[in-house]
């Protein structure tokens, strides 16, 4: 997840306490949203320290890149705004993904991050992500809601299922209509792999 800090935060010396310690020790994991760079280094509430920090925090960032982005400042009220007290609980938390069938969908996911050569994202699965199988296509709306309510603003949820299409022209039946229009309500990310012919 990519981390963006309002200059605001700067004028908070515990704010900046919480943003920095979050930020190190989950750098592995996150990345500092760097587009307002020269505005938090050009700061006069940072010492040389903390320009240093940012500057290194720069520096891992162009890494590794990711699709979410959260700010963090002095008021949450805002989408995908969250304050400094709230960042470390933001990054701790794994990203869940909800199949199918836990054990032969997870291997396919495994081999897609593999073919496209996203190891390091294999690698931190333990530490950054987590799969919920759940037994069958009928009961992923039941883990979408459950799993919605646990992360309440933040969703890092991903829903992967298969179209359970036996022909090109088949539609979608209505289980795999339900998961879709689950997640929508969720405001999930819901992918329908369909077979190619």
């Amino acid at each position: 997840m990519k981390i963006k800090c309002d200059p605001a935060l700067l004028n908070n010396a515990e704010d900046k306490l919480l943003f920095f310690s979050g930020m190190f020790s989950h750098r592995e994991n996150h990345t500092l949203e760097t587009s307002n760079i020269e505005s938090l280094l050009n700061s006069d509430n940072l010492n040389e320290i903390e320009k240093e920090y940012f500057r290194r925090l720069t520096v891992a960032s162009s890494y590794r890149n990711y699709d979410l982005e959260v700010t963090i400042s002095t008021s949450d009220e805002i989408d995908n705004t969250f304050t400094a007290s709230q960042l470390n609980d933001i990054l701790s938390r794994k990203a869940i993904i909800i199949l199918e069938n836990e054990f032969s969908d997870a291997a396919f996911i495994e081999t897609v991050l593999k073919s496209q050569d996203k190891q390091h994202l294999i690698d931190v699965r333990d530490i950054s992500w987590e799969i919920k199988g759940t037994g069958g296509c009928g009961e992923i709306p039941k883990h979408i809601i459950s799993e919605s309510k646990k992360m309440k603003s933040l969703k890092r949820i991903v829903v992967v299922h298969d179209s359970d299409r036996m022909f090109p022209t088949s539609g979608i039946s209505d289980i795999q209509q339900k998961i879709i229009d689950s997640a929508n309500a969720h405001g999930i990310t819901c992918w329908v792999m369909t077979p190619t012919y």
